[in-house]
């Protein structure tokens, strides 16, 4: 409850610092085109010196030209980076391939001034000395940063920080089902009124597919299928960031999610993009998906219901009775090792941060999932849920590691030949392993 009450107060502070602190005024933007392999932001120069640049001064000629290797669409924080610095942004766009893209450029002293966030920046990449250490250019204590410093936090490394997040995201993955079809063929309660009532659990969810796959009028043979599931389930648990810490076999939230999880007979997990939505979510009573999941549904012109991952209530004395747990995703840029402008790439980190969470960027970003597919009142219930008091996000991501360790986790989760202590005995170790490696150097 206070983690959703902290963004609240950090967006009014940003709010207030952008006013104060970058004028209200907006210069005109050159456009990246996705299409290119590159192309070149440029701004004209503005005098105004923003309050998010780094207070020692820019020590070379070119110190506001930077560069970007990576996937993102950055143009809001490019103009908001040139309108106070005066600089240009050279994109490169990464495409597929992008850690051993960016190493390559680290190896042969190429490299960017910024570049993604990804899946295994934390603790994989950090540990093995991928990103620079910004924690002498960027100000955590300035007011775009009030409601990170929790995020901020956790990626810190042997007392260096070398993430200052953009956005953070609650609920990433939520669950679509047929609302028509979830009513008349289970003869159960409809998953948003039992949300709105503040019944969604587990339990509630459990007995509602039961009821829906045993009907005659319905093809659902699956309680659930989709994308980010184990995430999902380890964050409904209270798993959070810290699944895997000390022994990650005795921690009750991932005995609990690999219980939900591996039971054929309702669980189904597919992990493959949705070919033929029509089919696919007849399938299953549940799809659980994100905005371009559900955009694909509305255009398959589905009447769907959307509601958060149920609260977990098959543990009444280790959960409070009226919080919902769920995951949390967080975005942004770092500065890889070998950067030329620590500092410009700071300006600019501070700048997305401000631009990310303004209003008028979320206007923006809620016009663009509307003409993705999605409903206004899709994206006006998907706003609802992600700031409600009675969610609690967490930052939780499983591919963390090197490939074959994220291969390991995968599959502990998932196991079906046996209970949680069979797939520990086969998984385990080698995580576990990992894990110590990567934490070896860490003081």
């Amino acid at each position: 409850m206070c983690v959703n009450w902290l963004r609240k107060a950090g967006a009014a502070a940003i709010a207030a610092a952008v006013l104060l602190g970058c004028g209200c005024g907006s210069a005109s933007s050159g456009s990246v085109g996705a299409e290119r392999n590159s192309s070149r932001i440029q701004q004209s120069t503005s005098s105004e010196a923003a309050f998010t640049v780094p207070q020692n001064s820019f020590s070379t000629e070119n110190s506001s030209e930077i560069t970007y290797f990576g996937n993102q669409e950055i143009d809001a924080a490019a103009e908001l980076f040139a309108k106070n610095n005066g600089g240009t942004v050279t994109v490169e766009k990464a495409g597929n391939d992008y850690i051993n893209k960016l190493s390559e450029k680290i190896s042969a002293d190429n490299s960017p001034d910024l570049c993604d966030k990804v899946e295994n920046t934390y603790p994989y990449l950090i540990s093995i000395n991928m990103y620079e250490d910004l924690s002498n250019y960027i100000d955590v204590t300035a007011p775009q940063w009030e409601d990170m410093a929790d995020a901020i936090d956790i990626f810190e490394w042997n007392g260096a920080r070398y993430f200052y997040p953009t956005k953070r995201t609650a609920m990433p993955y939520f669950l679509i089902y047929l609302k028509n079809d979830y009513v008349a063929c289970g003869n159960a309660s409809d998953p948003e009124k039992l949300w709105l009532r503040g019944e969604w659990t587990l339990t509630e969810m459990e007995k509602g597919a039961e009821s829906v796959i045993a009907s005659p009028m319905s093809t659902a043979e699956r309680l659930l299928g989709g994308d980010g599931v184990i995430d999902s389930f380890i964050g409904m648990v209270g798993g959070g960031d810290w699944w895997y810490v000390n022994d990650l076999t005795q921690q009750p939230a991932n005995k609990a999610a690999f219980n939900i999880i591996k039971d054929n007979g309702k669980y189904g997990i597919d992990f493959t993009s949705i070919a033929d939505p029509v089919e696919d979510i007849k399938k299953y009573v549940f799809l659980s998906g994100n905005e371009a999941t559900l955009a694909a549904l509305r255009k398959a012109g589905l009447t769907v219901g959307i509601v958060p991952y149920p609260r977990y209530d098959q543990d009444p004395q280790a959960y409070p009775s009226d919080i919902s747990n769920c995951m949390e995703s967080i975005e942004g840029f770092l500065v890889p090792k070998g950067a030329k402008n620590i500092q410009g790439a700071a300006s600019f980190i501070n700048c997305s941060r401000i631009s990310s969470a303004s209003a008028e960027q979320q206007k923006k970003d809620d016009q663009k999932l509307i003409e993705s597919g999605l409903l206004r009142s899709d994206v006006e219930w998907l706003n609802t849920l992600r700031s409600s008091d009675k969610i609690y996000p967490t930052y939780l991501e499983t591919n963390i590691f090197d490939e074959d360790t994220n291969a390991a986790v995968q599959s502990l989760f998932t196991y079906k030949d046996g209970d949680w202590d069979d797939a520990c005995s086969q998984y385990a170790p080698a995580i576990k392993s990992t894990i110590e490696k990567t934490f070896a150097a860490v003081e």
